[in-house]
């Protein structure tokens, strides 16, 4: 029944944030330009989501995202104009794009799982190497791209709808049979719910934990491309800051870090939120400064929310300590 309440709540949410633009900017709020810039955010949020939803459920949070981002549009951009803007260096360079992240994700699922490390640490860690490596690779400097065919995927449209919507569609579709319809998505949420019972019951812990790290990178690499094509360049910088947004789309969502815990339609919802929240935050002409302040406190109240639910529903007090769980990576 809470569960149900919650679930209530969050379109209510959506939708007082819609009346309450309305009468407050109306004008600037509700215009085609301005929705289709609402879309175009939360298609880059929501790709990102989907795949951090995958490792916070059996781990924790991918903080690596935004360097992600920066290395897979330099990789990308760089390819394509090296080869002449073709048709296939753009699909190629979008290959080796999501390959390299998914490569990276998979390193840090490794290190995490057979090291022992917490999520948060390695995945900040590899964040700062891989905005290293964007730097490197730009050489410090901005590389500009306008294929046609890149072009079309940053600032295209069809039927109406800007291009990066329908990636997001497809990628949403993807991430929901991985992870509600396959035995690697039921196995992501046994490990993530019980690691203990679940390598009992043969689960291996290491392919779960490295897999699901992989895609959280390639689906990180994917948006950086987009992002590069809306740009129509490459930028070590262009990812910065998108990494607190994508935790918070996962935590309004109802993702809980390491708890088997958490959906892709609630990756989308926390998209969508946190994409008219900026777009609302920007239109009342609140400094980027209070911004991010905004959104740290909504981190913690989201988390603060969610564990109430919980413990209201497991009958114990919502403040009660949790007792100590027993790492158990080590048997798998």
């Amino acid at each position: 029944m809470q569960k149900k309440i919650y679930g209530y709540a969050k379109v209510f949410i959506i939708i007082a944030m819609l009346v309450l633009m309305a009468v407050t900017s109306f004008q600037s709020f509700y215009t085609i330009s301005n929705f289709s810039s609402i879309l175009m955010s939360a298609a880059l949020l929501g790709i990102m989501a989907c795949g951090m939803m995958f490792p916070l459920l059996v781990s924790g949070p991918d903080l690596s995202i935004s360097g992600g981002m920066a290395v897979g549009g330099m990789i990308a951009v760089r390819y394509i104009v090296a080869h002449g803007g073709t048709v296939s260096s753009f699909w190629i360079g979008l290959l080796l794009a999501m390959v390299t992240g998914g490569l990276t994700g998979a390193v840090m699922g490794a290190a995490i799982h057979y090291f022992r490390l917490p999520s948060f640490i390695v995945t900040l860690a590899m964040q700062y190497i891989l905005f290293g490596i964007a730097q490197i690779g730009l050489a410090s400097k901005v590389v500009c791209s306008s294929p046609d065919i890149f072009c079309a995927l940053g600032n295209g449209r069809f039927l109406g709808f800007p291009i990066p919507v329908y990636v997001f569609l497809a990628f949403t579709a993807v991430s929901f049979f991985l992870m509600h319809q396959t035995v690697f998505g039921r196995k992501s949420y046994m490990f993530g719910g019980n690691r203990k019972a679940s390598v009992l019951c043969g689960i291996k812990g290491a392919p779960v934990e490295i897999l699901v790290f992989a895609f959280s990178g390639a689906a990180a690499a994917l948006s950086g491309v987009i992002l590069a094509a809306m740009n129509q360049q490459a930028s070590a910088t262009a990812g910065a800051g998108y990494d607190t947004d994508v935790l918070l789309a996962c935590v309004l969502g109802g993702g809980s870090m390491g708890e088997g815990i958490g959906s892709i339609g609630g990756a989308v919802y926390g998209a969508i939120f946190v994409a008219l929240l900026n777009n609302c935050l920007r239109i009342a002409g609140i400094p980027s400064l209070y911004q991010e302040m905004i959104v740290g406190v909504l981190i913690i109240a989201a988390m603060a929310f969610e564990n109430y639910f919980k413990a209201k529903a497991s009958g114990m007090h919502w403040s009660r300590k949790k007792k100590k769980v027993e790492d158990t990576r080590d048997f798998a």
